[in-house]
């Protein structure tokens, strides 16, 4: 199944903010990742792919928030769909990670 970018970035946004309810607070500077690995093309990625690439450990939450933070940035002074960022989504994104990490897996 396939899905549009739009729902995919909302997908992608509404499991980072998850983390708000459950903040760690620190910031845990030892899981600073350089930039994302090559990932498919993020306009044909599926939900399916992704969690193949979660599952696998070549993906990580704080690498996919900025994939499409990337993504927003490169189009959307053309389609100006998105009026703003999370501002902490890579601190969640972050946190999400360390849950992970941990053997908790949101979805």
């Amino acid at each position: 199944m396939q899905f549009s970018l739009a729902a995919r970035l909302v997908y992608v946004f509404s499991v980072v903010s998850i983390a708000l309810s459950n903040p760690t607070g620190e910031h845990p500077s030892h899981l600073d990742t350089p930039k994302p690995p090559t990932l498919p093309l993020l306009d044909n990625v599926s939900i399916e792919d992704l969690h193949v690439l979660f599952d696998n450990g070549s993906l990580t939450s704080v690498n996919l928030v900025r994939a499409y933070m990337e993504r927003i940035e490169e189009v959307n002074p053309t389609v100006r769909a998105v009026g703003e960022l999370n501002p902490d989504a890579l601190h969640i994104a972050r946190a999400l990670d360390v849950e992970r990490s941990m053997g908790r897996v949101r979805g």
